[in-house]
């Protein structure tokens, strides 16, 4: 309704119960799978395996803790007010419930204001002193129906469109500014940490400074991203390397929690499209691995000024190695040593020279495209001398 999805990433339960798996439950499952793995090993079992856990971002984990908690507890002390006051699904739910035709009823005659119904009610919409049930919170359990002893709760149709015997609790407004107070604190002490644990730059070198964070094969353009992802991290847990990552600041505010390719931590498999294929809301398109393979994500650039074989005089290679597509190459620098050379028309913005690279501050490093691009295919090298087949071992 107001152009952006920040309140849905936040408070809706689909996407609040994927980070929850995402960011809490699947390290746990790690970690319990390679306790199970050493202890087994010990009796030369080997029926699980190691798994090694990659990067986590801690803000997203605490943000999904403390939003199971915050859950929990009010779930345990006042049922389903979360659901009720909070949830935007629920929300939503309760206004198209108010047009209902059957509805809950609390027969004058047959009720006695026992409050068993209400007692028993998961949504704390009955009110047996006025007879009354609120059906914007009412979510049909009919809990009501089967504990009522004197038969006083009647399900029956209904064709007025808003009972006049319902009196609508006013919204409590107060719980939602708490909630919205609560994330715009969250967000600037989660940056402010950011700032005072960030990388420490060594004298003589360049920090690296990214004008635009790198979003997943498929996902067109980073508006189009941020327009459609509700960060529900389906795409973070499918990941094979781990590269898709919780933001925090890199989308600006309203992009809070959407995945982000972090190559600090990973890089993006050359041969895997499955965050495409996983993603449930339109955010990654369904490409093909041929796609893939020539969608431009961002573009490499080189510090030259970071890189040890200038600093140091020292060989290194690490980023070209990497490289899926040979547009990082290394070209004669002095003495005997090469450094690295960058074609960017090729590059594909996979973060493995990135992710590869030794130094702190990184002296390569991918900054994202606004707008996906279609990348160049490197050109083949021809052989430098014909190969006769004729020969046992012609190589």
């Amino acid at each position: 309704m107001f152009g952006s999805v920040l309140f849905i990433n936040l408070l809706d339960p689909y996407s609040n119960f994927g980070k929850i798996i995402s960011d809490v439950a699947r390290p746990v499952y790690y970690g319990i799978n390679n306790l199970g793995t050493f202890i087994l090993e010990k009796f030369e079992i080997y029926t699980l395996y190691r798994v090694e856990p990659k990067s986590y971002n801690f803000y997203s984990m605490g943000f999904s803790l403390a939003f199971l908690g915050l859950v929990g507890y009010l779930s345990y002390k006042h049922g389903r007010l979360y659901c009720n006051t909070v949830c935007p699904v629920g929300t939503f739910l309760g206004i198209v419930s108010r047009f209902s035709i059957y509805k809950i009823k609390l027969e004058e005659t047959l009720c006695t204001s026992c409050g068993v119904c209400a007692a028993n009610c998961k949504s704390g919409c009955i009110d047996t002193n006025a007879k009354t049930v609120d059906f914007t919170r009412c979510i049909g359990c009919f809990n009501c129906l089967t504990v009522c002893p004197g038969n006083g709760v009647k399900f029956k149709l209904s064709l007025r469109k808003i009972e006049q015997s319902v009196q609508l609790n006013d919204p409590d407004n107060s719980r939602r500014k708490f909630f919205a107070e609560s994330a715009i604190m969250s967000v600037g002490v989660l940056s402010l940490a950011k700032k005072v644990l960030g990388e420490e730059i060594k004298e003589g070198m360049i920090p690296v400074v990214k004008e635009y964070p790198v979003t997943p094969p498929g996902s067109k353009s980073i508006q189009h991203f941020n327009n459609f992802c509700t960060a529900c991290h389906l795409c973070v847990s499918a990941c094979p390397t781990h590269v898709l990552q919780p933001s925090i600041t890199e989308y600006g505010l309203m992009g809070l929690f959407q995945p982000r390719m972090d190559y600090f931590a990973s890089f993006c498999n050359f041969e895997c499209v499955i965050c495409s294929e996983v993603c449930p809301t339109g955010a990654i398109l369904t490409i093909n691995l041929e796609e893939k393979k020539t969608i431009q994500l961002g573009k490499t650039n080189f510090i030259k000024e970071n890189c040890i074989v200038y600093t140091d005089e020292t060989a290194c290679g690490a980023c070209s190695e990497h490289c899926p597509t040979k547009a990082v190459n290394m070209v004669f620098y002095k003495d005997k040593l090469t450094i690295p050379e960058v074609t960017q028309e090729i590059c594909v913005g996979c973060g493995a020279c990135e992710y590869a690279c030794p130094t702190t501050p990184k002296s390569i490093y991918v900054d994202g495209n606004p707008i996906h691009k279609v990348a160049e295919k490197p050109k083949e090298e021809e052989s430098l001398k014909e190969v006769d087949p004729n020969e046992d071992f012609p190589f």
